[in-house]
């Protein structure tokens, strides 16, 4: 399955009860996603420490 969103489509984030109990939940509403994940780490590119020892390795 596909899909785009439409340039004026207006994203929102709440605050939700379920998220939260796993640390994953916007602090406040709202629309802005640099707010609602303001206090994540962003993602790097790179190889975990234990890498060597997956199975795959």
């Amino acid at each position: 399955m596909m899909g785009a969103r439409v340039e004026d489509e207006k994203l929102f984030y709440p605050v939700s009860g379920l998220a939260q109990r796993y640390d994953a939940s916007a602090e406040v509403d709202t629309p802005d996603p640099g707010v609602a994940y303001a206090r994540f780490e962003r993602p790097a590119k790179a190889r975990p420490s234990y890498w060597a020892e997956l199975p795959w390795a």
